[in-house]
């Protein structure tokens, strides 16, 4: 059991890694979000994906579908207000959500959503959060409360480098 969960921790630390070398070569935004939404689909099998921001870009978004249910709200908004939790603790949740809490992250997508990780961007304890990642899964048991949650941290300090120079503070 012991080696087999090294081999998949291994497996998930090159996926993480391939997704922050693609964040790296970004150009801009949109590339950013391309990047974050093909990574997202092909190595960790997210069905929808939410990013709800706390501050606008700085430069403009292009017409281009780049897969992402993206959506700006200030912190203190009513809808965010179920994930004050997760915000102040800065550590992700996996599981399953209220329709309104969905609709904060997904928009469009919110009701195919069985299960999903949210993930808060922020780049340490002491930085404030710039957004919410919500990773979504269309199986309900895709993502549980009981699952460990130190690479989605991982990931969402790595998503959050990558876009702080984009946002309008």
């Amino acid at each position: 059991d012991l080696v087999q969960i090294a081999r998949d921790n291994d497996r998930l630390n090159d996926r993480v890694r391939r997704l922050t070398l693609g964040l790296m070569e970004a150009k801009d935004i949109n590339g950013i979000l391309q990047t974050l939404r093909n990574s997202l689909s092909s190595d960790f099998d997210a069905d929808p994906v939410g990013l709800c921001m706390f501050a606008p870009f700085a430069g403009s978004l292009a017409e281009v579908d780049h897969g992402v249910e993206l959506q700006v709200a200030t912190l203190g908004a009513e809808n965010l207000a179920a994930f004050k939790s997760v915000i102040d603790a800065g550590k992700p949740m996996c599981g399953r959500l209220r329709p309104a809490q969905l609709q904060a992250l997904f928009a469009d997508k919110a009701s195919e959503v069985a299960s999903l990780a949210v993930i808060p961007l922020s780049q340490g304890e002491s930085q404030p959060c710039l957004g919410l990642l919500g990773v979504g899964s269309f199986e309900a048991e895709r993502f549980h409360p009981a699952m460990g949650t130190m690479f989605l941290s991982h990931l969402g300090m790595i998503v959050a480098q990558a876009l702080k120079p984009h946002i309008k503070f």
